[in-house]
């Protein structure tokens, strides 16, 4: 109690603390593009907000790290590098090695990034950072948007269109990257109409209807999500950017 009374300035998680416990608190500050929430701030304290997004450079920087985030879900989706990893050590330093260890041709038996296909469900400034590294993996990669023009085909897709069910039902990973503002595009029709063994990667929570994905994916174990967004949003932002 008495190191909160000394408190006079929050920097960075705000939401993390209880800010009406802190008496003597006159500013509250953002550390990242993630907004202070207003209300949840004593009317005595002052807010400033730090933003990364205005600016080109770190919009284009932005766009590219969540497109290698992406890739780098779809790598560990296929590869599962890290258990991989974690089953070849358990084995390889026991006492009775190599006895317990899987053969080699377990331990490569899977599919590859360059035999899937990903689908783009919205192929915006992020969309298309992930289809330009996954069509340079050897992926097959499709993508749609809400308004043409869809001709010519964008260099590395082989298709773009409007039509999200045929991506839907074509796409073995759905990479969606529609703005957080567009509502219900993944929702109980659309987990149907996606293929048994599909993986769902979703950037915005906007967009996602979570009881339909949690149905499904409760429903069909074979379907797989990675998930970094929830309902609320990207750490507290609505905006889902």
């Amino acid at each position: 109690p008495a190191e909160r009374a000394a408190v006079k300035a929050v920097v960075g998680r705000a939401d993390a603390l209880d800010l009406s416990s802190l008496p003597a608190l006159a500013l509250v500050q953002s550390a990242s593009w993630y907004p202070v929430d207003p209300a949840a701030v004593p009317k005595q304290a002052a807010i400033t907000n730090f933003d990364i997004w205005p600016t080109p450079w770190f919009q284009n920087y932005s766009v590219s790290n969540i497109g290698e985030s992406v890739t780098a879900m779809i790598f560990d989706d296929v590869y599962r590098l890290a258990a991989r990893s974690a089953a070849f050590l358990g084995c390889a330093f026991d006492a009775s090695s190599p006895s317990h260890c899987d053969a080699a041709s377990t331990a490569a038996n899977h599919t590859t990034v360059s035999a899937l296909t990903v689908g783009v469900l919205g192929y915006g400034r992020i969309g298309q950072q992930v289809a330009m590294r996954m069509a340079a993996l050897g992926a097959t990669v499709i993508a749609t948007k809400h308004s043409p023009p869809f001709p010519p085909t964008p260099p590395g897709l082989k298709w773009l269109s409007s039509d999200n069910d045929r991506l839907l039902q074509e796409a073995d990973v759905v990479v969606v990257s529609a703005p957080g503002s567009v509502h219900g595009l993944i929702n109980a029709t659309s987990m149907g109409l996606m293929k048994e063994h599909a993986l769902l990667i979703p950037i915005s929570s906007g967009s996602v209807d979570f009881d339909a994905v949690e149905a499904a994916l409760t429903k069909r174990p074979s379907l797989r999500a990675y998930l970094d967004v929830w309902p609320s949003g990207c750490w507290g932002d609505d905006d889902a950017k």
